[in-house]
């Protein structure tokens, strides 16, 4: 398979980018875990999703959490 120089820049960018937390939307607990509805920067908020408490602090948004909480 050969790839041209475009697809290759192409490919190299998605693999660099990094999905960024616009806001969080919502929250749910199943069983003993925390969901928060996550929106992405430049995405639509059709394409919101579910992403977990836990990997959310792993990300450093420990602080966006709990501004989210007081509301």
């Amino acid at each position: 398979v050969s790839y041209t120089a475009p697809q290759l820049m192409l490919a190299q960018k998605e693999k660099s980018s990094k999905y960024v937390v616009e806001k969080l939307l919502d929250k749910k607990k199943i069983k003993k875990y925390i969901y928060y509805k996550v929106k992405w920067k430049n995405y639509n908020i059709s394409e919101a999703t579910w992403e977990s408490r836990v990997e959310l602090i792993k990300d450093g948004l420990q602080s966006m959490i709990d501004d989210f909480e007081k509301k």
